[in-house]
């Protein structure tokens, strides 16, 4: 099954061997420096991929041990959980999905996991080598950063030390970009997405499907005319969508926290779509598919009713351990670091992104089923 994603991580993959630092995708040239280095790294000691897919597959059959493991760090006590962790896991097909599609999501959800683990040990140096290796795969995970804190304070020259071993690995990151692209920075992926994603679908809001295109199809004709250099397109690229941004501002609020909702319930129809070969048509997120057809097979209403159903109640045994363990600062820890994560993620909602953190959903989703079989027990 093939994405954008795949397509651009394959790209990056071949540019090592090839010594290029920019390459055509699609219609438009494309600096390496979208992604990061570690996964097309390793998928190109495996040009057939099926040992980076068969490592994903054992990665994601292990999530439910990694759920236990936080789960006993939570003080879970007096209930077998254990078949709970294992249904909930079940139950999100994309990880049956992404294990065989060539990105780094499955593995960043299983380190994420180890990453959780260790900061709850307080073992603060090997979480940050784990987070230095997730900012390698994906830049976003920098965020990982901003939680140690929390339990460092009883021992901050400690978590200092280990912070050194993240920002050298992110300055490390710089260099190489600088060395490839003669760009120090971390990824570009950030610019891109601020237009190609967040700035459009504020417009689209505001000023309509049709209008919207319009502008980016005048945009696009003027880039060419211009022909600017990588440096010069980003900062219009930037200067475009922090404008429109400026200009709506409470509609970007909107927009961007809907698709933080979107992302915890979207049954991942489209993820469907790409996996079974399905023909693509037009979904609720509406987010540059270019797909037009709108009718669904029944088979696809089944389908996302189906799993619909379920992200929901998902999500009411999540808030319900939330609610039901308040008291319990590792579980807020843990809501505040899936709430972070999700801010990051921003207005593309997308049951996607779930895959990196769907480790803790389901910790905190098997805690409120304990608080509801405790309850009905008394």
């Amino acid at each position: 099954p093939e994405i954008l994603d795949v397509s651009e991580y394959k790209l990056y993959s071949k540019s090592l061997t090839d010594g290029m630092s920019v390459f055509k995708l699609s219609d438009r040239w494309m600096e390496d420096s979208r992604r990061t280095p570690i996964y097309p790294i390793l998928i190109s000691f495996n040009n057939n991929f099926y040992i980076i897919r068969l490592l994903q597959l054992f990665s994601w059959l292990a999530y439910p041990l990694i759920s236990n493991q936080i789960l006993k760090k939570l003080s879970l006590h007096g209930v077998s959980i254990e078949h709970w962790v294992i249904v909930l896991t079940s139950l999100f097909p994309l990880g049956y999905y992404y294990s065989f599609i060539t990105i780094p999501d499955i593995f960043t959800g299983i380190l994420l996991g180890l990453w959780i683990i260790k900061t709850l040990d307080k073992k603060f140096f090997i979480a940050s080598v784990i987070s230095a290796v997730l900012i390698g795969l994906k830049p976003i995970f920098i965020f990982t950063v901003l939680l140690f804190p929390f339990f460092a304070i009883a021992d901050l020259k400690k978590w200092f030390r280990s912070l050194f071993i993240v920002v050298f690995a992110i300055i490390s990151l710089m260099f190489w970009n600088y060395h490839r692209t003669n760009r120090f920075e971390i990824s570009s992926v950030s610019t891109t997405n601020l237009y190609d994603y967040n700035r459009k679908l504020v417009l689209r809001f505001e000023l309509g499907t049709e209008t919207t295109d319009s502008i980016y199809k005048a945009e696009k004709d003027l880039i060419q005319r211009k022909k600017l250099n990588e440096i010069q397109l980003k900062k219009f690229l930037r200067q475009q969508s922090v404008n429109t941004i400026l200009e709506y501002p409470l509609t970007y609020l909107f927009i961007h926290f809907k698709g933080m909702f979107a992302t915890i319930i979207d049954p991942g129809r489209f993820d469907a779509m790409v996996y079974w070969g399905w023909k693509r048509s037009r979904g609720f997120l509406d987010v540059n598919d270019g797909h037009q057809q709108s009718n669904w097979p029944w088979f696809q209403w089944i389908y996302t009713a189906a799993f619909l159903a379920i992200n929901i109640i998902r999500g009411i045994v999540f808030s319900l351990g939330i609610w039901r363990n308040r008291q319990n600062l590792k579980v807020l820890w843990l809501c505040f670091l899936i709430i972070t994560y999700l801010f990051f993620i921003g207005p593309v909602g997308s049951a996607r992104y779930l895959i990196p953190i769907i480790i803790p959903i389901i910790s905190i989703s098997v805690l409120g089923l304990r608080n509801s079989l405790l309850a009905n027990s008394k």
